[in-house]
């Protein structure tokens, strides 16, 4: 038997860390159309940017009970030039980037 799919379920912490340009949403800022904790109003018709964006826990990546929404941090893979692939965890909560799955990641 296969590794059971991970879903965001009532995850909504990239509602806030990420930006949606097609909804003039900003960096660190609730998105309009989330409902915090419960999902998006627009799920089914969701814009292109939402879509397309997958958090690396949604992707594998961490521990199951790591969902972003009980780490309050978003883990994110992107290059950075000489530095090569890099992991970001944009925070949702501030402070988080204190607790202990942050510092596991270090």
């Amino acid at each position: 038997m296969g590794k059971q799919e991970r879903v965001c379920g009532s995850c909504t912490a990239c509602c806030k860390t990420h930006p949606v340009f097609e909804l003039f949403k900003l960096w660190n800022a609730w998105c309009t159309e989330c409902q915090v904790g419960r999902g998006c109003r627009i799920y089914s018709n969701r814009p292109k940017g939402c879509q397309d964006f997958q958090c690396q826990w949604l992707m594998g990546w961490g521990k199951d009970d790591e969902r972003p929404d009980r780490t309050k941090l978003v883990p994110d893979f992107i290059e950075l030039g000489e530095l090569g692939l890099t992991l970001m965890l944009h925070e949702v909560t501030e402070g988080s980037l204190l607790n202990g799955f942050a510092r596991r990641c270090w």
